[in-house]
């Protein structure tokens, strides 16, 4: 059974931070939802 994971990303948040996170998650076998209730800009 595949592990469904909602990442929630704020405005602001370090490039290397989310996808450190999203990447492990992945890399684990989990189906990754990326969500941000601003437009992103990651920096």
């Amino acid at each position: 059974m595949t592990k469904k994971v909602l990442v929630p990303i704020a405005n602001g948040t370090e490039k290397l931070e989310a996808v450190g996170i999203i990447d492990t998650l992945r890399r684990a076998g989990a189906n990754v939802t990326v969500a941000s209730v601003q437009e992103l800009q990651i920096n």
